[in-house]
């Protein structure tokens, strides 16, 4: 039975629609390495307000990745 696990590319965009309405920037980079993000209050600001990263075997899996989230979200929103 295959695991549902979320691809580089999946991830960074399930990271734009979790943490809408803010602005989410990530790097370019190949399929296994970690997402590098910057999150902004909107398209038109320089200074982001919250950045990390997120490495393979924390993005790849949804059960571990969509709480993360929603925890910065609530931390951004607060």
């Amino acid at each position: 039975m295959p695991k549902n696990r979320f691809t580089r590319e999946q991830a960074i965009d399930q990271m734009n629609v979790e943490l809408s309405p803010f602005v989410v920037n990530a790097d370019k980079a190949c399929d296994t390495d970690p997402i590098s993000y910057q999150i902004f209050v909107s398209a038109d600001d320089d200074r982001y307000i919250e950045h990390g990263e997120f490495g393979y075997k924390d993005y790849s899996k949804p059960d571990v990745f969509l709480p993360r989230l929603r925890k910065i979200k609530e931390f951004l929103l607060s």
